[in-house]
């Protein structure tokens, strides 16, 4: 279901409450339901027992690791090395964990749905972390080991990972999938290119980019936030107040002290009368403002941006208890816009730099602008989200880079670090002469 559909669905419960049902809609954003055999949440748990079996046995090791340890790999001795580059590669825990991650990685999830009950949803969420990042390591000490193609496809599955929380519509899980991916993404930035690669490979990794980058991830999981848990919960709190004491008992001296230090009287008429004008306030802004932030965060930062730092300052401008839910939430809302706008933005610069790598395996040479990569490698390029505009695009004497200009929308000549907002960047040395 597309995005304006769904609004309209939304706006229609709003509308037509006789018509529709909150339980009736919510089954539209059901999960799907997968037979056990098909379902990759149950292959990761498989793999969770692996992970607490290495966890425990590996304790002094893991710390070793190129990625999630507490050493800079530069800085671990060559003997370690070898100790962590013979468990990645020899040990059976290590290999089988990473074939059920290979395999969970291709397959549809749906961990609420497992007949057995998963770990609590936080824990899975850690998991799914420290997998990426060992999945992350062996690629990295592949790439060493001079196998790029080895390495290539290990980061690839450590980047289909996050996506086994597409079913996991909260807007925490999906912070977490944006979070690994960011991790998958800014490690396979560093595999280094090589002239025995294979082109399939390459053109996988673009194909892939392409598909995670055009998701509207946040925008898609707040029109379930707001449906099936959003409004009910308002609706909930506000028939609770509707119906307060409607058994007629006499208030304890607790409860009146609370009434009156909410609503200034203690009075329960007037209690009411209040509750009902506060409440259908607070439903209805609440509606209004989800509503935008789904229409806006569906749209490239570019487009989304200016309207949404003007529901800001209305949120702030209303009186301190008008409006409290949506004032309490849409900050975390508007970050989670802001930190796909920064996943899209490396995506789509990974996904010119492979590009430009097919480039030079096809020509012997790279490019001298990125529109020469179009149609062949690729069928359109991918914008800037947060300008709207192309890409930069640098060839130096010894490296190429290809930047968005980030958060701040200012060019800072492609330097990562110069900013608390800064460039984000694809860098890589050519290989022509080597």
């Amino acid at each position: 279901m597309n995005i304006l559909r769904k609004i309209y669905v939304v706006f229609a419960i709003i509308t037509f409450p006789a018509t529709f049902s909150i339980g009736g809609v919510s089954s539209l954003f059901a999960q799907p339901k997968i037979p056990d055999n098909e379902n990759g949440a149950i292959v990761l748990k498989d793999a969770f027992k692996i992970l607490d079996n290495i966890s425990r046995e590996y304790e002094k090791d893991l710390k070793y690791m190129p990625y999630g340890g507490t050493l800079n790999w530069e800085d671990v001795s060559p003997e370690q090395k070898k100790k962590i580059n013979d468990l990645i590669f020899n040990n059976p825990d290590f290999i089988k964990m990473f074939q059920l991650l290979g395999k969970a990685s291709e397959m549809e999830c749906v961990f609420t749905d497992t007949k057995s009950a998963p770990p609590e949803f936080l824990h899975i969420q850690s998991y799914l972390r420290t997998f990426v990042r060992m999945l992350c390591s062996k690629s990295k000490i592949e790439a060493e080991n001079g196998d790029i193609n080895a390495s290539l496809k290990t980061s690839l599955t450590a980047l289909k990972l996050g996506r086994c929380l597409s079913n996991e519509k909260s807007v925490i899980s999906q912070m977490v999938r944006i979070a690994t991916d960011m991790i998958s993404m800014r490690h396979i930035e560093q595999i280094p290119d090589a002239r025995n690669v294979d082109l399939a490979m390459y053109r996988s990794i673009i194909e892939y980019t392409e598909k995670e980058r055009k998701e509207n991830i946040i925008s898609e999981v707040l029109i379930q936030e707001m449906i099936v848990c959003g409004i009910p919960e308002l609706l909930k709190q506000f028939e609770s107040i509707i119906c307060l004491n409607s058994e007629k008992k006499e208030l304890t001296n607790k409860e009146r002290e609370d009434l009156k230090n909410i609503f200034g009287t203690e009075n329960i008429e007037d209690v009411k009368k209040i509750a009902r004008e506060y409440w259908i306030d607070e439903i209805s802004f609440y509606i209004k403002i989800m509503g935008e932030m789904i229409l806006y965060s569906s749209k490239p930062y570019y487009e989304g941006k200016i309207r949404i730092e003007q529901l800001e300052k209305e949120i702030k401008q209303l009186p301190e208890k008008k409006a409290s839910i949506s004032r309490g939430l849409f900050p975390a809302y508007v970050r989670a816009y802001q930190q796909e706008s920064n996943l899209d933005a490396v995506l789509g610069a990974a996904e010119i730099g492979f590009a430009i790598r097919v480039y030079r395996k096809m020509y012997e040479k790279y490019p001298d602008n990125l529109t020469q990569l179009i149609p062949v490698i690729l069928p359109e390029l991918p914008i800037d989200p947060f300008t709207g505009r192309q890409y930069i695009y640098r060839k130096n004497v010894d490296s190429i880079i290809v930047y968005s200009v980030g958060e701040d929308m200012k060019d800072d000549g492609g330097i990562e670090e110069k900013t608390l907002k800064p460039d984000i960047v694809w860098n890589e040395f050519l290989i022509l002469n080597k």
